[in-house]
């Protein structure tokens, strides 16, 4: 605050502490996004006591343990470096690779969670019909519906000549 303060407001902040901050944060971030889901995918497949529903749902925590570790791989380096220089360094490309996994990874995220909400829904409110909805083969058909659905919807945003 002082620092701003005598540089006569918050957007002359020097570079170099704001740098320093944010990298630190960023590499804080990204080691507990693989220390929490590399102990995800541990437990999955080493303790079968860890979950307390069948092995087929523990699909939908394997899918939004992929999708946050795929946002810190593809996105926050891209992003750290947007914040770092306060502009796009990058082409436009990068721009649009950015753009659409982001996209994609954020709906894939939201719509396990959905999914995974129903799945305790019936599981804990309407146990009979549980077994019959949630299936391996069909819970396999839903995680990939999931999948494809986000990755198949920003193509009307690009098909319309829009960019990211």
């Amino acid at each position: 605050m002082q620092v701003a303060a005598k540089n006569g407001g918050l957007g002359k902040t020097p570079k170099g502490p704001r740098v320093t901050r944010y990298f630190n944060a960023c590499a804080g971030n990204l080691g507990g996004v693989f220390k929490q889901h590399v102990g995800i995918y541990w437990k999955r497949f080493n303790d079968n006591r860890c979950f307390s529903f069948p092995s087929f749902a523990k699909e939908f925590v394997i899918s939004l343990a992929v999708s946050d570790i795929l946002v810190a791989i593809l996105a926050l380096p891209l992003n750290s470096a947007v914040l770092v220089k306060s502009d796009w360094p990058f082409d436009y490309a990068t721009c649009q690779f950015q753009g659409h996994f982001g996209m994609t990874l954020g709906f894939a995220s939201s719509e396990t969670l959905a999914l995974m909400s129903l799945n305790r829904y019936y599981r804990n409110v309407r146990p009979n019909n549980y077994r019959r909805i949630f299936t391996a083969r069909q819970t396999s058909i839903m995680f990939v519906a999931a999948w494809v659905i986000a990755s198949l919807g920003q193509l009307p945003y690009v098909a319309a000549g829009h960019r990211y």
